[in-house]
């Protein structure tokens, strides 16, 4: 068996057309190193007879207990736990989606026109936001993976975040970030930091775009608002960034390099979100920020 997995991670480092050509006669395909380990009748048979679960055992689709991975579970689960058991927990991570290409046929093949990889399975990823260390990983099975009202980027942070050590900072983007979530996860001693998308729920007013004109942002200005736990950013660089944030406290601010029309470069002030774990800020104040200018605009209690 373990010649039969060294020649599977083989085949995903040299991938070919047909399978049946790493035993070809033609030297321009065959791999000695596949090829001397065992003829390919072997390797069929082994492919053919190779369980993973017990199929006898597994729910009818009618079932609320039905698993599309079923006959993977197995193992998914077995290498999310010894991911986790060779390395520890860091205070820095992040959880996204990422694609495997797939072109056959499958009911679980995804098609995301708007990413470099758009047919395939959708995998979410917990990982090391330094390393880039994969600590447990999910197969996105279809609509039913949302199981409550919050909806599927919720449910998939609050699973794939379970059992986490408190104090440790996760990072996602506007797919996952909602208020309620960011609320969840501060209860639990997790603080979490995510660009988010403008037509959530219960988001401040500087998210709007109409904003009366003694608001309205600048090229590199950035206004905050703060309803504890959750610190709301806008921050027009290019085009609108908006953000959500248990971890940072709005008055910090770092200096990025934007490149003018004639081709300079020029320092500018922005937020500085950078994965670091600060205490929760007690105070509850909007901000209009530009070049170390500070001017108070308003209270905020919630952002309701």
């Amino acid at each position: 068996m373990k010649a039969y997995l060294g020649i599977l991670i083989m085949m995903g480092l040299n991938p070919l057309p047909d399978m049946e050509l790493y035993w070809s006669n033609d030297p321009f395909y065959n791999n000695a190193e596949i090829s001397k380990i065992m003829p390919i009748k072997r390797y069929k048979k082994i492919t053919e007879n190779l369980h993973i679960n017990d199929n006898e055992k597994e729910p009818n689709r009618n079932s609320p207990e039905y698993d599309k991975m079923y006959k993977l579970r197995p193992m998914i689960q077995e290498l999310n736990k010894l991911f986790q058991q060779e390395t520890g927990n860091s205070s820095k991570q992040s959880i996204d989606e990422c694609m495997v290409k797939f072109k056959g046929r499958s009911s679980l093949k995804q098609y995301m026109p708007k990413k470099p990889i758009k047919r395939g399975f959708k995998i979410w990823a917990h990982c090391d936001s330094v390393t880039g260390y994969l600590y447990q990983f999910e197969i996105y099975t279809g609509k039913g993976d949302s199981m409550e009202n919050e909806g599927l980027g919720y449910n998939v942070v609050k699973k794939l975040s379970a059992g986490l050590p408190e104090n440790t900072l996760i990072a996602f983007d506007n797919f996952f970030t909602s208020c309620n979530l960011m609320e969840d996860l501060y209860e639990n001693q997790i603080f979490a930091v995510g660009t988010v998308r403008v037509n959530r729920k219960d988001l401040p007013e500087i998210f709007k775009k109409s904003q009366p004109k003694h608001l309205r942002l600048e090229r590199n200005q950035f206004a905050a608002v703060t309803a504890k736990p959750i610190t709301a950013i806008k921050w027009l660089d290019t085009r609108d960034v908006n953000i959500l944030t248990t971890a940072h406290h709005p008055t910090d601010t770092v200096f990025v390099k934007r490149t003018q029309k004639d081709g300079t470069k020029k320092k500018f002030s922005s937020p500085q979100l950078s994965l670091s774990i600060r205490s929760p800020w007690e105070a509850s104040i909007t901000l209009i920020i530009s070049d170390h200018h500070i001017r108070s605009i308003e209270n905020a209690g919630n952002f309701g």
